[in-house]
């Protein structure tokens, strides 16, 4: 997991370093925080559109495939506020509630567990619904980074409880890696905290906390209990 991780682009790095400085740089919000990362997020599939052409036929991901969405998820404090922003906007006040209890729940089996024990709860995210993501156009970058050249080899990986390699097309993650690393550097060069969040409980946060946004952007580090520590 680490290794992957660490599949990066340098000046992707900085390029988007200084996307966000200058897209937040006078002041920042949560209408331009949302704004941002959707525009990150359509960088993020042009540049995936891109390096996945060529070798497109070799990926295996495809609709119904949901065996990644049982896997721990890596989430920057910025895509937390904007799937936050999005489920409150699109959902009645009773799905709201149901969704919050279900990630109340589930954060209770997950929280602090390590990728492999994670894997091992076979837990489904919260968000999955009939083997689909209910956030799909605000997914995280963790989700749109990863890829499959064999749907077998993510059910095996599912069915063990040990740890399975599975082959990937690494330009794919690089992209989403980088994006991800550029904005938490972007944000911290602007005076506020970003680092890698676990999704589950980071969510639990935004939906079940008072003024998430506003502590958030006060400087507070309302986020510092869903902290991910590879």
């Amino acid at each position: 997991m680490s290794k992957l991780n660490q599949l990066t682009s340098m000046p992707l790095v900085s390029s988007i370093i200084e996307i966000t400085e200058t897209k937040l740089k006078d002041s920042i919000d949560i209408e331009k925080i949302s704004q941002l990362t959707i525009e990150l997020y359509k960088k993020s599939e042009e540049l995936i559109n891109q390096v996945v052409e060529p070798v497109k036929d070799l990926i295996d991901c495809k609709n119904g495939c949901s065996f990644c969405c049982y896997n721990q998820v890596s989430v920057t404090p910025l895509e937390v506020l904007t799937i936050d922003k999005y489920l409150k906007e699109n959902l009645s006040d009773n799905e709201l509630n149901d969704l919050k209890e279900k990630i109340v729940q589930t954060d209770k089996i997950t929280y602090n567990t390590k990728h492999l024990e994670r894997k091992k709860l076979r837990m489904p995210c919260p968000l999955l619904k009939d083997n689909s993501c209910s956030v799909y156009s605000v997914r995280p970058l963790f989700c749109r980074g990863w890829n499959s050249n064999s749907s077998i080899d993510c059910e095996d990986a599912f069915n063990s409880n040990e740890e399975h390699e599975i082959k990937i097309f690494g330009s794919q993650l690089m992209v989403t890696n980088s994006i991800s690393i550029g904005l938490n550097k972007g944000i911290k060069k602007l005076g506020n905290k970003s680092e890698n969040l676990e999704l589950i409980h980071a969510l639990k946060i935004a939906l079940t906390k008072y003024n998430v946004t506003e502590k958030y952007l006060s400087g507070k580090n309302i986020f510092s209990d869903a902290r991910l520590d590879y």
